[in-house]
């Protein structure tokens, strides 16, 4: 292929490759290397990363994160090299990859039950590789925390809605279900118009809250030192303006005032 006729493409240099891989097994030393090949091998072509992976390099495990990118690295001819998979496999695509001997992850029981179903249906065994949390909670989220999110437990947010929305999309976890006060809806009992954290913690409080970290990279791995103080000031405000505004209603010592908003137009 002529690649003159692209206005832009990516040279792979798989010498340079090669010498850069032979460090990392260096360092490795007997714990091996798994090269991760997920998302085309990030661009740079599946089949053809993986072909220089296992019979230039020797590499005897890789790692994929969706079933679909197992299955085709199987039929592009991998059959005794490991592949595991990175993230859980849907119930719909276990099968698949108990058939082609993919190394599937088990995060709890409901993963084990469809391995060992599919497995029994196709009459083998299933390769399984099991997952442990070690404090980074990347995938999904520990059982604790969900049955905590949908508990009795009185619990105290903002925008909740917007939360509840990214949780059931992570993890199918109906937090909703628990029981929560949802400040912008409370706060308009006592006359407070106002929706934002910072405005009704400043009408309370006279005191204003920072958001500088508001439009951040919430995406990281790691959050900065920065950002975890953002969430923690959010979340004790929330409980402040709470109980601020419960040992208001419960003594009835307020006043409702109306602020007439000057006319602009005029």
């Amino acid at each position: 292929m002529d690649i003159g006729m692209y206005n832009s493409y990516l040279e792979v240099d798989f010498g340079k490759m090669k010498e850069s891989f032979r460090k990392v097994q260096a360092a490795a030393g007997t714990r091996g290397v798994i090269p991760v090949l997920k998302a085309n091998a990030y661009g740079i072509g599946l089949i053809p990363m993986a072909d220089f992976l296992v019979n230039t390099m020797g590499c005897e495990v890789m790692a994929v994160a969706q079933t679909s990118e197992g299955v085709q690295l199987r039929e592009g001819g991998f059959r005794r090299a490991d592949i595991m998979l990175l993230g859980p496999a849907p119930e719909h695509a276990v099968i698949y990859a108990v058939e082609n001997d993919l190394l599937l992850p088990i995060f709890n029981e409901q993963n084990a039950r469809w391995a060992s179903e599919a497995a029994q249906k196709l009459g083998k065994t299933a390769r399984v590789q099991i997952k442990i949390d070690t404090g980074m909670n990347r995938i999904g989220m520990p059982e604790s925390l969900q049955n905590f999110l949908m508990s009795d437990v009185l619990k105290i947010g903002l925008s909740l809605k917007d939360d509840f929305m990214m949780l059931r999309r992570r993890k199918d976890v109906h937090a909703e279900e628990g029981n929560w006060i949802e400040l912008q809806d409370y706060v308009g009992r006592f006359g407070i118009e106002d929706r934002s954290l910072q405005k009704i913690y400043a009408n309370l409080f006279g005191q204003k809250i920072s958001k500088s970290q508001r439009l951040s990279n919430w995406e990281a791995e790691t959050l900065t030192e920065g950002q975890m103080r953002y969430a923690a000031t959010d979340a004790w405000a929330c409980v402040q303006i709470y109980n601020c505004l419960a040992e208001m209603e419960r003594t009835g010592d307020y006043e409702v005032v109306k602020v007439e908003t000057p006319d602009t137009n005029v």
